[in-house]
């Protein structure tokens, strides 16, 4: 699954990138709930 990651065009690599998205994403839920 391909989430739009602003943090991707300074990632070292595609999977940093990915990490950092999920970890917002988890965050956020965080918030939320």
């Amino acid at each position: 699954m391909t989430v739009y990651d602003p943090w991707a065009p300074f990632s070292k690599t595609a999977s940093e990138g990915e990490l950092r998205s999920k970890r917002i994403f988890l965050d956020l839920g965080e918030v939320a709930a």
